[in-house]
């Protein structure tokens, strides 16, 4: 999984470090006081972890503090709540969900959501849709929907959802 997705992510890389603002979601973190300064040498993103509260249902949030010239995260924080965080030593198949939590949780740090996609890139192709009886942001660029058909084997998709259900991821 982590395999396909970072052969899936290209990007311009940084020139100079990457400094965090230590305001909003990265103000609820430890961060070196170095980060603040001088910054992460050698980085295309950087991603705090913590294991915190995260209330009774929500499992984890994710989402970014910092944007690069280009408006792409690359500062981001990930909380996942240590009541939800199970590991299996004796049936791997359990380990999937955590994995998959995870994962879904770097994709929103990432910027891959629908409040970070309308603020930031109001340009690209999107559709407000409504699905299960909520509204959604549906995806629609042509190259992305195009490997989601493949992916999904399914032609008549008309939109790639991008999950929003809480405000920071």
């Amino acid at each position: 999984t982590l395999t396909k997705l970072s052969n899936a992510l290209s990007v311009n890389q940084i020139v100079g470090n990457v400094v965090v603002a230590p305001s909003g979601l990265c103000a609820n973190f430890n961060v070196p006081a170095a980060h603040t300064t001088t910054g992460v040498a050698n980085a295309d993103f950087v991603l705090y972890v913590a294991a915190g509260p995260t209330g009774t249902t929500t499992a984890a949030w994710a989402g970014h503090c910092t944007l690069d010239q280009s408006n792409r995260p690359v500062i981001g924080v990930a909380n996942f709540g240590p009541r939800f965080i199970t590991w299996s030593t004796t049936n791997p198949a359990d380990n999937d969900v955590p994995i998959y939590v995870a994962v879904h949780e770097i994709m929103h740090a990432l910027g891959f959501s629908g409040s970070y996609m309308r603020n930031y890139f109001p340009s690209n192709p999107q559709v407000a849709s409504t699905r299960r009886g909520k509204a959604v942001t549906l995806y629609t660029a042509s190259t992305a929907l195009t490997h989601a058909k493949t992916y999904f084997n399914c032609a008549s998709l008309d939109g790639i959802e991008l999950e929003d259900e809480g405000t920071a991821g």
